[in-house]
């Protein structure tokens, strides 16, 4: 298997590291250079210059084939300018400085310390060995995928009997509606790829991301009612490379809202990310019944009122629920992008929210998605984190730190990390009783591989407060994966 063989979703991958301020490689550094002991320690000048925009890296959060490169190109935001073929595309040039605040000496020092203190990529590997063969999940990979360029969108609408994908070539993506025998029923042709899909009612409300390379401002979100030919409603327009919507009635009118997370570009407020609440209006169901098809940029208007919780770039996924036990659903978001972060909205009733963040984690963290269940049967959410991020470096490391986490709701607010399953590039993960015996299991998928043992799938089930396990694929069904996401019906 080529490592640049997709069959799979970029769109995830894109949007949970996008731009991330951090890491990533070109040329191998061989050995430890030695640290010449003048001017400002390096660890200062690492904590000075690289804590103002993130949490300060350890030396042994990257291997040491892979700092220099990481030096260079976080070298361009201190003033020393320095893009070539590999990082050009990496770095913002706006947020380069005008005047150098460090000296090519103290980077160079910087970069040697670096280089000393970490470890080869031999010594940072996952301890665990391979997962035993799943007997709970049989893999079917439908013939006609392998002719798409791109799978963005898996989703099985039980209710249904069917699964739709978003697939397609860059100049023509499309949702198709796939039934048990693998025959395609439908198919509508979208303006970009198909990201998240909810089931709302009869209908796909359907999160469209708008590019994944750069902020095209094209994202969607669009409803789709199966019927032949199926029929369409536009809500939103120029999103800036959305990734999730989830529809909740977040203030108690009866009428549902709907929470969106868009990426953007680039870093902070200027990357044209957003995080919002999108009112339904007491006209909304009148609005929505014209079915326009296609709407100006933004929210429908008249049925759509929007309130900006947060407009930086890095949103990736929400997750709705009353993570504080006062009976309101609050609003929990994973952010990266330099930034890693989970953020909580806490509802406070009257359309009014109090944001909180709840964890932050180093750069290469590589936070890709939140999920939240009941892990211990106390009565409230737990969280799922899953981190594996690894898209902007040509031949990624491998991060034995990467992975599914699951963290204790110990109550206010505070959460604690009970479990670690090691997963090199895990993208996403789903949480469902798989095995009918009334407790949460996860499965998680991977996309940033060890290409010479590839594990893409983990199934963990649960077997006890905070223990589960483990199964995954044989290595003869590998093949790059990148969404198994099963589609989420709306409460």
């Amino acid at each position: 298997m080529k490592k640049n063989h997709v069959l799979a979703m970029a769109a995830l991958a894109v949007a949970a590291g996008g731009l991330a301020y951090y890491f990533f490689g070109r040329a191998a550094t061989t050995g430890a250079p030695q640290v010449a002991a003048v001017g400002t320690p390096p660890e200062k000048l690492l904590a000075a210059h690289c804590g103002t925009c993130h949490v300060t890296p350890e030396p042994t959060q990257m291997t040491r084939e892979r700092w220099p490169f990481v030096v260079q190109w976080m070298g361009n935001y201190v003033g020393i300018k320095n893009i070539d073929s590999v990082n050009e595309r990496l770095v913002i040039t706006q947020y380069i400085p005008d005047t150098p605040r460090m000296s090519p000496s103290d980077l160079g020092r910087l970069e040697a310390w670096l280089v000393a203190q970490s470890k080869p990529q031999s010594e940072m590997r996952i301890a665990r060995p391979r997962a035993k063969v799943t007997t709970r999940f049989k893999p079917w990979k439908p013939g006609w995928v392998a002719d798409r360029d791109l799978v963005t969108l898996a989703a099985v609408d039980e209710r249904r009997g069917r699964v739709l994908i978003g697939a397609g070539v860059p100049e023509q993506p499309q949702l198709y509606s796939i039934t048990r025998s693998g025959e395609v029923e439908w198919t509508v042709p979208l303006v970009s790829e198909a990201i998240d899909v909810e089931f709302i009612d009869d209908r796909y409300r359907v999160t469209i991301i708008g590019a994944f390379d750069t902020d095209r401002g094209i994202g969607q979100i669009l409803d789709i009612v199966p019927g032949a030919p199926p029929s369409q409603v536009m809500l939103l327009n120029g999103g800036h490379r959305m990734t999730h919507t989830v529809t909740r009635d977040l203030d108690g009118d009866g009428r549902k809202d709907l929470v969106t997370t868009s990426f953007g570009d680039g870093y902070g407020p200027g990357g044209l990310g957003r995080t919002s609440v999108l009112w339904a209006t007491e006209q909304f169901a009148e609005i929505y019944a014209a079915g326009a098809a296609e709407i100006p940029p933004g929210p429908l208007r008249g049925a759509l009122d929007e309130r900006v919780l947060m407009q930086e770039a890095g949103p990736l996924n929400v997750v709705v629920g009353d993570f504080d036990g006062d009976k309101k659903e609050d609003i929990l978001l994973a952010r990266a992008q330099g930034r890693q972060q989970l953020i909580l909205w806490r509802n406070k009733g009257g359309r009014d929210f109090e944001k909180i963040v709840v964890k932050e984690w180093f750069p290469g963290f590589g936070l890709n998605h939140v999920e939240a269940a009941d892990f211990d049967n106390d009565g409230d959410l737990d969280l799922v984190v899953v981190t594996g991020n690894n898209m902007e470096i040509p031949e990624p490391p491998l991060r034995p730190y990467h992975g599914v986490r699951v963290f204790e709701n110990e109550g206010q607010l505070r959460f604690k990390e009970r479990y670690h399953y090691p997963f090199y590039g895990a993208l996403d993960a789903v949480v469902r009783d798989f095995d009918n015996d009334g407790d949460p299991d996860i499965a998680s998928i991977a996309f940033f591989v060890d290409w010479e043992d590839p594990e893409s799938f983990v199934y963990l089930e649960n077997t006890g407060p905070y223990t589960f396990e483990a199964s995954g694929l044989a290595k003869g069904d590998f093949w790059p994966l990148a969404d198994h996401r099963r589609g989420r019906r709306r409460r």
